[in-house]
């Protein structure tokens, strides 16, 4: 547990890469108030239902597009271990949000996906990059928002 502790800690310390805006929230209002301030008070909100039966043989099944405007990015918020409820949420340019039906054997788990266009500035150490054997710009990344994350979007009105 000391070792999450303390990556919890780094992540919320580290300066944001370039293009990016964060910020760590240990209270529900803190969240709240940074969604709004790089978003403003009309927004949706997405998070994955759940993750059961993820961990055996699973089928993709319709994956739909829920947010694709590079012009008004989304904010994640990802938990983070912590002794206490820590959101580490971010505003990174060029993001787009799928919904994507995941079939499990006896279970349809409606799962949130983000996809980075733009890795340029992220760190040539990220695990993205040594688990797909390219660098920083090279390659798009796509990841699963966990059970535990919170996606918001700008909502036109």
């Amino acid at each position: 547990m000391d070792e999450f502790i303390q990556d919890t800690l780094v992540i919320c310390e580290k300066s944001p890469i370039r293009g990016e805006q964060s910020s760590c929230a240990i209270f529900g209002e803190d969240l709240i108030d940074f969604v709004v301030e790089k978003l403003g008070k009309h927004v949706s909100i997405w998070s994955t239902e759940s993750i059961q039966g993820s961990y055996e043989n699973v089928t993709i099944g319709a994956v739909k597009l829920i947010h694709g405007n590079f012009s008004e990015p989304p904010a994640l918020c990802h938990s983070q271990p912590f002794p206490f409820q820590v959101y580490f949420c971010h505003v990174l340019p060029k993001v787009k949000v799928y919904a994507v039906d995941i079939h499990a054997r006896n279970k349809v788990n409606h799962a949130i996906m983000a996809c980075h266009y733009d890795t340029s500035t992220w760190n040539p150490n990220h695990i993205a990059f040594q688990l797909l054997g390219f660098g920083p710009g090279l390659i798009e990344v796509c990841h699963w928002i966990n059970e535990n994350g919170i996606v918001w979007t700008k909502t036109l009105h």
